[in-house]
């Protein structure tokens, strides 16, 4: 079965299975692989710490699956899908895409959650493509926090140390860096908003 086939009938709630996939898909891109696995690995933890707290609702399963397919747009057989859709196109952007993807198969909510992490509302603006609205749901802010705080190679870094890595990877010209530019008191806020949630003492049953 290609893989074309294999995206149309994986399951897309199942964290088990999704790492499988990822592993397999991305296995000839290793760092790609282990940021994908770093950043699930990152979000399902602070998804745990969160749900000490009764004014936090955050679901340990949707979050680790949203966070494995938040890179999903990558892949080129999503771009081939898309094309075989009719209500929807290949951007070349792979959040928009990844996003897309996810509506096709059905799962609007996983696709709400992945489309506006990191910088993808940026740079979806400064390429010309359709506006995107950033998800306030703990869940997406979740994503974007440890997306933005994990490096290439999966270690987890400072937004700051982010930035200054993509500077020099992409070229402070890039249209990557220029959109985290754009992006970076709406990001910074959320980080703040997270961090102060996993500041705040934990309440146990007295």
């Amino acid at each position: 079965m290609n893989r074309a086939n294999i995206l149309m009938q994986l399951r897309l709630k199942e964290p088990v299975v999704l790492r499988e996939f990822i592993r397999s898909a991305f296995q000839h891109e290793p760092l790609r692989c282990e940021h994908i696995l770093a950043v699930a690995d990152r979000a399902v933890q602070v998804c745990d710490t969160l749900l000490n707290h009764r004014h936090v609702n955050c679901c340990l399963k949707e979050t680790e699956c949203a966070a494995l397919l938040h890179d999903i747009g990558y892949l080129p057989e999503i771009s081939t899908l898309l094309e075989q859709a009719t209500e929807y196109h290949p951007t070349g952007w792979h959040p928009v895409d990844g996003a897309n993807f996810l509506r096709y198969r059905g799962e609007h909510r996983l696709a709400t959650l992945i489309e506006g992490h990191g910088h993808s509302p940026e740079v979806s603006k400064l390429r010309g493509l359709a506006p995107i609205t950033v998800s306030n749901d703990i869940v997406a802010m979740i994503i974007t926090y440890c997306d933005v705080q994990t490096d290439p190679n999966g270690i987890p870094v400072s937004y700051m140390e982010r930035l200054n890595e993509i500077g020099q990877r992409k070229g402070l010209e890039s249209q990557e860096y220029k959109a985290h530019l754009l992006a970076r008191n709406r990001i910074e806020t959320i980080i703040s908003k997270i961090d102060q949630l996993l500041a705040v003492p934990i309440l146990t049953a007295t």
